[in-house]
């Protein structure tokens, strides 16, 4: 190889960084864990999902999380989850659509259970 060569290097540069790429260096640690704040609440809080990110795969993973917790929730209470049958997903999404996830998956089954409480009252009452 003659003196004056370049050395050997990628065929082409790289381009800018991708939704799944990791931020570059001067990337600001504020901006990465705004992102990682919108993703998240998109993800378990039903917010739009951040720039850049693909809204399919993200509402995917959303409803896979939220599977997830109803079975945690089930394997809690499965007094609740055996009494509404084929009812418990359902009513189980409408809770989830009205609250945020508490700290555990104890504390969600309770909280599923007196949502259930109330929400049968109320229908009591509009007879």
């Amino acid at each position: 190889m003659p003196a004056s060569a370049d050395p050997p290097g990628p065929a082409d540069p790289p381009g800018p960084p991708g939704p799944a790429d990791p931020p570059g260096p001067g990337a600001s640690a504020d901006s990465l864990a705004a992102r990682q704040l919108a993703l998240v609440s998109a993800l378990v809080a039903g917010a739009a999902p951040p720039a850049g990110m693909a809204t399919e795969r993200v509402h995917i993973q959303a409803q896979a999380l939220l599977r997830k917790r109803a079975r945690s929730v089930a394997r809690h209470q499965p007094d609740v989850a055996a009494s509404l049958g084929d009812g418990f997903w359902p009513a189980f999404e409408q809770y989830a659509a009205r609250s945020a996830p508490p700290a555990g998956s104890a504390a969600d089954a309770r909280a599923f259970a007196g949502y259930l409480r109330k929400a049968r009252r109320r229908s009591l009452f509009r007879r």
